[in-house]
């Protein structure tokens, strides 16, 4: 009987070695040589961190007219010789943010090795007045105590007690809301002549309006510029004026409720 010839099937050579072993070697160098590029890269970074030329020779301040320059270089916490490399900007703004003179910040790497800050600060918009007086931002964040005498131009925001610090933010929407009614109210031909004196807020988003004649208000502060409306059709059509009422409600839907001191003839 006559058999075929076998066909050998290719394989490693005696005494080569396995095939996977010569790809484990081929990784491993591989990692190798990963590991030492990183380390090389590092350590070449951090070099580059070490030269004077990287140094941070400038700090710029823009947008800043409450806060002082050297106060903002001085709240950036840099140490002498910091390079330009090492910051963590994020970090840097958050210091930054701490003010509450200042509302919002961006710090940016400028080359030469100089870092640019701006800011955009707050404003004082408002005088609370609880157990102390303070100057506060429109979005009711505390600024400072307020000193002395109010500026007269601040709309007077009255909160129920309480002792507050720069920083800090007056409760809820208070001063945004009791801010916005104040200049419906200055702008309503309803109060046209009349000088408000403080405002205040109260439960149910209602607010109650002091002027400096003595007229008492009570207005709903989500739809403040139509019941200012409904009041001054409602004064012209009696042909008096705010000054002749001693309280005015206008808290009813589309009720007016005025009311006449003794010493004005009501």
């Amino acid at each position: 009987m006559g058999g075929g010839a076998r066909t050998r099937r290719p394989g490693r050579r005696p005494g080569s070695p396995p095939r996977f072993l010569l790809f484990g070697l081929k990784v491993g160098v591989g990692l190798l040589l990963g590991v030492a590029c990183l380390l090389w890269a590092r350590t070449g970074l951090q070099h580059l961190r070490r030269l004077p030329y990287f140094a941070i020779t400038k700090v710029a301040v823009r947008g800043n007219a409450q806060v002082g320059t050297a106060e903002i270089v001085a709240s950036l916490g840099l140490r002498p010789g910091t390079s330009i490399l090492d910051p963590d900007l994020a970090e840097l703004r958050r210091r930054l943010l701490a003010n509450p003179w200042i509302r919002e910040a961006r710090v940016t790497r400028r080359l030469p090795p100089a870092l640019e800050v701006t800011v955009w600060e707050r404003t004082p918009e408002v005088l609370l007045v609880g157990e102390r007086s303070y100057l506060a931002a429109g979005d009711g964040v505390i600024l400072a105590e307020a000193a002395g005498a109010a500026p007269p131009a601040l709309p007077r925001v009255v909160l129920s007690g309480g002792r507050y610090a720069p920083g800090d933010r007056a409760p809820g929407e208070t001063v945004p809301r009791a801010l916005a009614l104040w200049r419906t109210l200055a702008e309503s031909p309803a109060t046209r002549g009349e000088r408000l004196q403080g405002i205040r807020s109260e439960r149910g988003g209602t607010f109650t309006v002091q002027t400096e004649r003595g007229v008492l208000l009570r207005v709903r502060g989500e739809d403040a510029e139509r019941q200012l409306n409904r009041l001054a059709a409602a004064i012209r059509h009696a042909g008096t004026s705010l000054q002749a009422y001693e309280a005015v409600d206008l808290r009813f839907g589309d009720r007016i409720v005025l009311r006449a001191g003794a010493q004005k003839g009501g």
